[in-house]
């Protein structure tokens, strides 16, 4: 069972943006190491949506002591149109429910659906020591700079409204290759 759900997992991610980007689930020994040790541990929870047999979405993760943490989803962008990746989240969550599971970690990321289901996000925060001398310094310098930019472009993006607009478009250029 696990070697078909991460052979059905590669298929979507491979006709996916992820598969660009270099993640989601494949059919490594890697991503096999895990998928086999949260099956050897009881954990595993796999989930793949299908229509006439075809791939259109799934859902990894795992269950620990009544919480289900998120590792990865996909979904078929042919089929986009349907939303294949909600109808199945939320079928997940309904099994999750049924099998008494009280919390889910969705992980780190913006997407709709985390929007949609969080009742609470807890923020991340990176801290960046340096050295001292030149080489440190321009690091840092250079940091800062990317920081500050990225924090002007999010804002400009928030006040023009089109950060799902942006994102639909990006995902689209990276499934074109």
């Amino acid at each position: 069972e696990t070697v078909r759900f991460i052979e059905l997992a590669d298929l979507i991610t491979s006709r996916s943006y992820q598969a660009r980007l270099g993640v989601g689930v494949r059919n490594t020994l890697s991503w096999r190491s895990k998928v086999e040790a949260l099956a050897r541990m009881g954990s595993l929870r796999g989930y793949v949506l299908r229509a006439d047999k075809e791939p259109l979405a799934y859902v990894l993760g795992a269950v620990v002591s009544q919480q289900f943490t998120l590792m990865a989803t996909g979904f078929s962008p042919s089929h986009r149109h349907l939303s294949p990746g909600l109808v199945l989240i939320n079928r997940v969550f309904e099994a999750l429910l049924a099998e008494g599971v009280e919390r889910v970690d969705l992980g780190f990321g913006d997407a709709e659906y985390k929007r949609l289901h969080a009742s609470e996000v807890e923020s991340e925060w990176t801290i960046s020591l340096y050295g001292a001398g030149w080489r440190p310094s321009l690091s840092c310098a250079l940091e800062k700079t990317i920081v500050t930019t990225s924090r002007l472009l999010r804002w400009v993006i928030a006040v023009l409204r089109c950060e799902d607009w942006l994102r639909r478009k990006w995902r689209r250029q990276l499934e074109r290759g």
